[in-house]
């Protein structure tokens, strides 16, 4: 995967920086903002520029490589003028947070100075060597491939062994019919039950086959696409949703074997909320792959799935902001606060700190890949003035608080205003839902910061004055490093017992 690229000279982008990157990467904005530039020079290997942290080790593979090609002599790390030019190559290494794959004359440069200090006596600059042992650090074999937003499935093909599958989505009937016909266990047969078997997930109970064709479809040798819902007739894919023919243009080239970073413009187009909800849980949590994905859909700005999420606009040029608010980029694209409450299920929560934690725990569930449920802050002492009938009017909705004492009438009021309109409200018996955190993970996450001779954590105790600190601001960290066994035998563990039968309850009557 990317860990960090520069990306420049490409149509309206004159140059920006992706800090970080993750599994899902996600660029949003407006029309005609660069979205579409952006992925185009991630995809480009001529106007994307790999970063690296470079520590010692990047320092030794420079030292060997410009030494022997130097010509000073076998490389002795215990003669001093080595031991000079090895300190010297780790300083200009660790000068920057992030090197570039086009910055080895930078980087020559400032070794060159580290030469003109006089500290190495006959030793001679070569600075072709030095260059050429910097770019060895960057050779490049990630395989990607651009998928635009304008897909076209072919429904009907002649079949051609040899054809390839392209982005647009010529050709890939072909490459799965071939592969459907491969002996049991073959590689190119198990690629296809992975597709057909992500297909079936995603589109909740659609299955696809290629058949041949009869009289009637122009020349013999031709095959066709067709769907199926649960057992039901088959339909052919000319007479069915594009929806689905695009989930499998997209399926094809996120499970191949082919690529390792799948870069995907407007992945919501044809499909229903749902659908974008399924396929962004199987890309996240059942893919090996890393993804660039466009959109105009707050479902794939979800910061349970996104690890990175890019904000462009147009400013003389094409800029590119690191957005770290999602509230901000929501805002910004034009999506009103509705938009966070068409779900399955309404979560209210007693503050925005909450919602990590929740949303990292329903994630472990597997009811965040299966469900759209939204999580709402209620604003804490305030919550007991929140009009609630217009969630309980429209919404499937529960709640949860804490218990901490320190607001009991405000949190009475709350409850009595949940029960006048039905709305199920599951009090902690615990402090707080930091005092469900175990002591493991957070021992993990803060390591030394912990005082070690805490043994165990008061659940009727504010966890910080425990610990000495707060730790909300890594409260998604923490529930990413617990298991479910470790709230399982606590009423947290109850409470998602009760979302999933609540979400089970509202599927049944959709």
């Amino acid at each position: 995967m990317f860990e960090c690229l520069k990306v420049f000279n490409i149509k309206g982008l004159q140059e920006c920086t992706l800090l970080d990157l993750g599994k899902i990467n996600v660029v949003c904005g407006k029309n005609n903002s660069g979205k579409s530039t952006l992925l185009e020079g991630v995809n480009s290997p001529s106007n994307r520029a790999l970063g690296k942290r470079l520590g010692e080790e990047a320092a030794q593979h420079v030292y060997l490589m410009s030494v022997a090609q130097m010509g000073w002599h076998t490389p002795n790390p215990n003669h001093h003028l080595d031991q000079r030019y090895m300190e010297l190559l780790s300083t200009v290494a660790d000068s920057r947070a992030w090197w570039y794959s086009n910055e080895e004359q930078v980087f020559m440069e400032q070794v060159r100075a580290g030469f003109g200090l006089g500290l190495f006596e006959d030793y001679f600059f070569d600075a072709r060597a030095v260059t050429s042992a910097y770019q060895l650090l960057f050779l490049e074999s990630t395989r990607t491939v651009l998928l635009p937003p304008r897909r076209s499935l072919e429904v009907e093909a002649q079949i051609s062994i040899g054809e390839q599958a392209l982005p647009r989505g010529d050709g890939i009937i072909n490459r799965l019919f071939q592969a459907k016909n491969q002996p049991e266990g073959s590689e190119e047969r198990c690629f296809h039950t992975r597709i057909s078997e992500a297909f079936n997930q995603v589109s909740s109970g659609y299955t696809f086959d290629i058949f041949t064709l009869g009289p009637g479809h122009g020349t013999g040798n031709r095959i066709g696409l067709s769907f199926s819902y649960k057992d039901q007739p088959w339909i052919s894919a000319e007479d069915s949703g594009l929806g689905l023919q695009d989930l499998l243009v997209i399926l094809y080239f996120s499970l191949s074997s082919d690529y390792d970073v799948i870069l995907i413009e407007e992945p919501e187009s044809h499909m229903h909320p749902d659908m974008q909800r399924r396929l962004l849980h199987l890309l996240h949590s059942e893919t090996s792959k890393q993804f660039f994905l466009t959109t105009h859909s707050n479902v794939f700005l979800n910061s349970a799935f996104a690890d990175r999420v890019f904000f462009t606009y147009f400013e003389d040029s094409v800029k590119v902001d690191d957005a770290s608010s999602r509230a901000a980029i929501l805002h910004d694209i034009g999506y009103d606060v509705t938009d966070n409450l068409v779900s399955d299920l309404v979560i209210l929560v007693e503050g925005p700190k909450d919602i990590p934690v929740l949303e990292e725990f329903l994630m472990k569930w597997g009811l965040f890949g299966s469900y759209n449920i939204k999580i709402w802050p209620l604003g804490g002492d305030i919550m007991d003035q929140e009009d609630l009938s217009v969630f309980a009017e429209n919404y499937s909705i529960t709640a949860l608080i804490d218990h901490d004492p320190g607001s009991q009438k405000t949190r009475q009021r709350f409850i009595a205003n949940c029960e006048r309109y039905k709305i199920p409200v599951h009090r902690l018996e615990r402090y707080a839902i930091e005092n469900y955190f175990s002591l493991r993970a957070l021992k993990e996450q803060f390591g030394s910061q912990m005082d070690s001779s805490i043994s165990q954590i008061d659940p009727n105790t504010k966890l910080e004055n425990q610990i000495g600190f707060n730790v909300k601001r890594n409260s998604r960290r923490i529930a990413q490093i617990m298991t479910l066994d470790e709230i399982k035998d606590t009423d947290l563990h109850e409470f998602f017992v009760e979302v999933e039968n609540l979400c089970k309850s509202q599927e049944a009557r959709a």
